[in-house]
């Protein structure tokens, strides 16, 4: 870059303001002169004084409109790569103005106090005439490169939409039958096998990993729903929800106490995806807990407008390691709290609620989760409102 490239780029405001300030003060500077030295006409003395007053009042209007043109660039956020060409402009009106006016003057027996005004008329109308070109016309290509950036974001989100619905297909008929259909030989070996051989053993393993993978699987799809932007916020009641989901776990896992207790109408805005929220916090608390008899308590009070949700267990606490973490995503370095916690986080921020983890130690863990509620009059404009795509969420994946 250019020393005067650079040098335009931080002070073409300054530059143009100074320029009407010049302008102005050789108004001031020519009156002063008139007044004082009683310059002799070469016609008459009234014809100076009103060519000097018409000189004036028309180039007053453009010296004002110079000073608006810096300001008005001072004050928005016009790309500063532009001014190089504004400036150009700039000098190119002041040019062309002053190549018509010269040979004009010329014709004229004029003094050097008309003359100069004359000068400074010309580039008052000059100067001003070719910075708004220069500004029109950078708007002019900021904003053709907006729709045309815009085109493009367009045709990528509709390319980005096409390719979540091959890879949602895909994950749902292809991966996740495949995973299934592992897990569902790898049970056919462990009901033919006894509990003591070698090939019930890897077939437990196989089972616990294609398990393992169906969750992971599901989370992903998860990902890609929200990241399509297709579902649509309606008022959802979290006591039905999250009970279905309770219900579903305490059939996975029979040995485990699960209790929910949630105020009458605890309705917030969401679609299907929000039980999955709930769901792997509930499961990781499960899947962590090394108790004789794990227990995972949900409990729930409204706030002022918001429902607060406590999600507490009986398990060994968090690791100290992971704590600042836990909804950051996955490292290889770090991946002991899973995808899940990571999706419970982008599902709460997708809702528009918080969450954080209040207490942790040797005798268990306790989440906080709050949603504003849902009020009948706002529920029913949220029915018609589509919630928007993505929510920043393209740049985090992988």
């Amino acid at each position: 870059m250019s020393d005067e490239s650079r040098f335009l780029k931080q002070r073409l405001p300054q530059l143009l303001i100074a320029s009407s300030g010049l302008l102005t003060l050789e108004i001031l500077i020519g009156a002063v002169l008139r007044f004082v030295l009683r310059v002799p006409s070469d016609i008459t003395a009234l014809g100076i004084d009103q060519t000097f007053l018409v000189g004036v009042l028309t180039s007053v209007p453009f010296i004002l409109a110079l000073g608006y043109a810096g300001r008005w660039l001072a004050r928005h956020d016009m790309r500063r790569d532009r001014y190089p060409r504004i400036f150009y402009w700039f000098l190119v009106g002041g040019f062309a103005f002053l190549s018509v006016n010269v040979p004009l003057m010329a014709l004229f027996p004029l003094s050097e106090l008309v003359v100069a005004s004359w000068i400074r008329w010309g580039l008052s109308i000059g100067l001003t005439v070719g910075v708004w070109v220069g500004i029109a016309e950078a708007r002019t290509i900021e904003n053709t490169l907006t729709k045309e950036r815009q085109k493009i974001r367009m045709e990528q989100l509709e390319a980005q939409r096409d390719l979540f619905e091959y890879l949602n297909s895909l994950l749902r008929h292809e991966v996740l039958n495949t995973a299934n259909t592992i897990d569902g030989y790898a049970t056919l070996l462990l009901e033919t096998n006894a509990s003591d051989t070698e090939t019930h053993h890897y077939a437990d393993v196989i089972s616990q990993q294609s398990t393992d993978l169906e969750v992971i699987i599901e989370d992903i799809r998860i990902l890609l729903r929200i990241l399509d932007g297709t579902a649509e916020f309606t008022p959802i009641d979290l006591d039905e929800k999250i009970s279905e989901e309770t219900d579903l776990l305490e059939t996975t896992y029979p040995d485990v106490e699960i209790t929910v207790d949630l105020p009458d109408e605890a309705v917030v805005y969401g679609d299907s995806l929000i039980r999955r929220l709930f769901g792997n916090l509930v499961r990781n608390a499960i899947e962590h807990n090394n108790s004789d008899v794990a227990r995972v308590a949900v409990d729930g009070a409204k706030v002022d407008d918001s429902i607060v949700i406590t999600i507490s267990d009986n398990g060994p606490g968090i690791p100290e390691d992971v704590r600042n973490t836990l909804f950051e995503r996955p490292r290889k370095a770090q991946v002991n709290h899973g995808l899940g916690l990571y999706l419970v986080g982008k599902l709460v921020e997708y809702y528009g609620g918080r969450i954080e983890l209040v207490s942790t130690d040797g005798d268990g863990s306790t989440f906080e989760i709050s949603f504003p509620l849902a009020g009948a009059e706002a529920a029913a404009q949220s029915e018609e409102s589509p919630r928007p795509s993505g929510f920043g969420l393209q740049s985090e994946l992988p």
